[in-house]
């Protein structure tokens, strides 16, 4: 697959938590024009080549963000990671020039197998 990009800016504003029985700290990313474009065509080159892909990812879904805490995060826990990140500053924008691939098999640490570089 050839992929031809160039780097692009994006931003954050605030913290935000994915409830439920294993809930996830995060920073969402603004979903503007731009960055929806980049997500569709990468979605379109990619859904071609895979098998069963899940609408859950599908431009329409998708939910950029940045996770901080997940997996560990519990009852007993998450009332001081909030205390401590909600008087945080989260107005963040910074440049997207890459894509990378990171294998997380089984809650493994992430191992680095791909990474496209933007072009300058």
């Amino acid at each position: 697959m050839v992929v031809s990009l160039k780097p692009f800016e994006v931003k954050t504003a605030v913290i935000g938590l994915f409830t439920g029985k294993s809930p996830v700290v995060f920073i969402p990313i603004v979903k503007d024009i731009q960055l929806l474009k980049f997500y569709y065509s990468i979605w379109e080159k990619l859904k071609q080549m895979g098998e069963d892909i899940s609408d859950y990812y599908s431009p329409q879904s998708w939910f950029p963000h940045i996770s901080l805490a997940y997996e560990d995060v519990t009852k007993e826990n998450i009332r001081i990671v909030l205390r401590k990140l909600s008087f945080m500053d989260f107005n963040w924008s910074f440049e997207v020039d890459n894509i990378s691939f990171i294998y997380e098999p089984n809650g493994q640490i992430g191992e680095l197998k791909h990474r496209i570089d933007f072009e300058r």
